[in-house]
């Protein structure tokens, strides 16, 4: 006679562990998913460990998802509905973070104890099972930390380049051998004009004219050459871009300028010094031409002085990343009354646009 004990307890938790096991493999596809469909990890995902919304309904019993992670998103394209940890009462009981270029999702309430697919083990009882996305199951572009850039090799020029730190969408053109983005960038947070801005790269200050966050959306911000540069002097660097996208240095606005130069003198009307002042003859006309490729967009200026807002529609200012002394920076200026293109060296508290240029 054999006499088979069965633990009723063990059995129950063994199940509701398998289930833990497919919540997280559903979860984890609808977001690579959701990545390889739009370019970009959803953005309520940050590096914190946070509990995922129970579909809408947060731990307070409120109808928002407030300090959890909405992965409504998700629905009902990537997954029928939010999985749900089978012993869950508020949130849907499992965690995400986003770790690198991976994503983690953690089941903290396991009972029994296996070894998860990611390669991590764990011992009886289990204090959390961790689905793991590797680089190989992200396109390169996002684990990079943007769309075009860092080696993602079916990103060409022309194509949409996503900021994965806010999800913005910015146009892109290739003009000549340079790939530029056709939109002046906004990111960071809106203070007023009166103050001057930082130089943190973690949290980064933004004017927007007439202290308007519409106009930031239609014109991009107005940014400190300090805080555009996040407190770096070296020529060429990334600062307020995206990942592989860089500051064009007064050389690189050089080689733009001849790009579009026709008028047969384009050497001596742009020269690689420090030559400044009006130069050239239509580029300016050419350079913010709505219909055309670099559409600089007449976002007007922040003044250095007061932080007072002047010539919105009318005088497009682009930061160069070539420092002139520890005061000022190469700058160009394309005016609505003018056909040529303006530079100079002026003062770093002004706040100007910035273009980005692929690196």
């Amino acid at each position: 006679i054999v006499i088979v004990a069965i633990n009723p307890a063990k059995q129950l938790g063994n199940t509701r562990d398998a289930q833990r096991r497919s919540d997280i493999l559903t979860l984890y596809k609808a977001v690579n998913e959701y990545i390889i469909d739009n370019g970009f990890v959803p953005p309520v995902i940050t590096s914190t460990l946070t509990p995922i919304c129970n579909t809408g309904v947060n731990g307070i019993g409120a109808t928002t998802c407030l300090d959890v992670v909405d992965l409504s998103l998700l629905v009902p394209t990537y997954v029928s509905s939010i999985p749900r940890d089978p012993q869950a009462t508020s949130t849907a009981g499992y965690l995400i973070a986003r770790v690198g270029s991976n994503i983690y999702i953690e089941a903290p309430g396991t009972e029994v104890g296996f070894t998860s697919q990611s390669g991590y083990s764990s011992t009886t009882p289990v204090i959390a099972f961790i689905g793991h996305l590797p680089s190989g199951h992200y396109p390169s572009a996002v684990s990079s930390g943007n769309n075009g850039g860092g080696g993602e090799t079916s990103w060409t020029c022309g194509s949409a380049l996503i900021d994965i730190r806010d999800s913005r969408s910015y146009t892109t053109v290739l003009i000549g051998s340079q790939c530029w983005m056709q939109e002046n960038i906004n990111v960071g947070t809106m203070i007023a004009g009166s103050n001057d801005q930082g130089t943190s790269p973690s949290s980064i200050d933004k004017y927007c004219y007439n202290d308007d966050e519409g106009n930031c959306t239609t014109y991009g911000g107005l940014y400190q050459w300090g805080q555009a540069m996040e407190g770096s002097v070296s020529p060429g660097i990334q600062g307020i871009c995206p990942t592989s996208w860089h500051i064009p240095t007064h050389d690189e606005f050089t080689t733009l300028e001849r790009s579009l130069c026709t008028s047969g003198t384009c050497t001596s009307d742009f020269p690689y010094d420090g030559t400044q002042g009006w130069r050239g003859t239509d580029e300016g006309t050419t350079l913010r031409d709505m219909a055309g490729l670099f559409k600089t967009k007449l976002a007007g200026i922040r003044y250095n002085i007061g932080g007072a807002f002047y010539t919105l529609g009318s005088d497009g200012f682009l930061w160069t990343s070539s420092q002139n002394d520890s005061y000022s920076a190469w700058h160009r200026h394309v005016d609505s009354s003018y056909t040529s293109v303006y530079r100079s060296p002026d003062d770093t508290a002004y706040g100007f646009s910035v273009r980005c240029l692929k690196d």
